[in-house]
């Protein structure tokens, strides 16, 4: 074996065992913090402490075993998460600081200058942090791996939303490799020799199942290219751009319920995912018209509609609060993301 295939080999695997215990402890914590968001009334400090301890374990193990790749990917993955935590607590802030400010008289003005706080650019160190390790990841990484931190770091450019990150998103997004052809097929010719026959039916299993995350990844990428396209419109005031990158949304959700390699519950995922981006961006541009309120109707239904499809998904309850808040619905708002931060977020 070759140094360089060494070298390609310790990335790709765990260094020592107590990499890997680090990096099994970050997941227990993950799930853990999934399963608890998933309730109808999460508890804040079980949110918080497992999100921690995940974020902690994968700092350890990427700091004392900085070769291996799983533990930096999932370090990324970490950061965004507990920055979506942070977004939608800056959106409860600003809320709360917002009812306080109207005192007894209420104004129309007040939604509206809270979405302009909570919408105004700002740093976001977490994700400047996820964006370098998902880098090195793309830099280091073999191909499954590298083309998921593709779309991570393309997503993140996306939320993040600095100067130049939507060109930045749609960039990386261009490098995805989207699959092409039909997935692989098991020969028949080794039917006679058993032996042979179960080491091609795992290749086979193996192969199918990375067709079809390839198909989803594709899915996927298409549908955050498409929708930073629509955001570009509407920054550009190109209403035709905007209308057709909608459209094309649409179509591509068509695509993917008739995708025969997906199952139910892939579909369910990027179903949900396509709704809630298509809300957020509907948002968006009636934000940019002076809060139209069919905009608003359309918003609001489009990310109902991917939380029919996934229940408590944090980033679609996230953005229906901000809807809520567009449409003067401060309680509704406050609901959903209680739901997102815990019930002790509330008092």
């Amino acid at each position: 074996m070759s140094a360089s295939s060494t070298a390609a080999s310790k990335h790709h695997t765990f260094t020592s065992p107590e990499s890997f215990g680090l990096f099994m402890e970050a997941l227990r914590g993950l799930q853990t913090y999934a399963d608890e968001s998933e309730q109808l009334a999460p508890d804040a400090k079980r949110l918080d402490e497992n999100l921690d301890c995940a974020l902690e374990a994968l700092t350890r193990c990427h700091e004392d075993f900085p070769d291996d790749l799983l533990p930096r990917y999932y370090l990324g993955i970490a950061l965004t998460m507990r920055n979506q935590h942070l977004y939608a607590d800056a959106i409860l802030q600003a809320i709360t600081r917002g009812e306080r400010g109207q005192g007894t008289s209420p104004t129309a003005a007040v939604p509206q200058n809270i979405l302009s706080v909570i919408l105004e650019p700002r740093p976001w160190p977490l994700l400047d942090r996820a964006i370098n390790l998902f880098e090195q990841v793309i830099e280091d990484g073999y191909a499954v791996l590298g083309q998921a931190a593709k779309f991570n770091l393309a997503h993140v450019y996306a939320k993040r939303d600095a100067p130049g990150d939507l060109e930045k998103s749609l960039s990386v997004v261009d490098t995805i490799t989207r699959p092409s052809g039909n997935a692989p097929a098991l020969s028949g010719r080794f039917h006679r020799w058993s032996l042979s026959l179960r080491y091609f039916q795992k290749k086979y299993a193996a192969g199918q199942r990375a067709y079809r995350e390839s198909v989803a990844l594709g899915f996927q990428a298409t549908t955050l290219a498409t929708a930073v396209r629509a955001r570009e419109a509407i920054e550009t005031d190109d209403e035709a751009a905007y209308i057709a990158s909608l459209q094309a949304i649409t179509t591509l959700r068509d695509e993917i319920e008739q995708a025969k390699s997906l199952n139910p519950e892939a579909k369910h995922d990027l179903l949900a995912d396509s709704c809630t981006k298509t809300g957020f961006v509907i948002l968006l541009h009636s934000i940019r018209h002076s809060g139209e309120e069919s905009d608003l109707k359309t918003a609001e239904s489009s990310i109902s509609r991917a939380l029919n499809y996934k229940p408590f998904w944090i980033p679609a309850q996230t953005y229906l609060a901000l809807v809520h808040v567009a449409q003067a619905r401060l309680d509704d708002a406050k609901k959903e993301l209680e739901s997102v931060l815990g019930s002790v977020a509330s008092q």
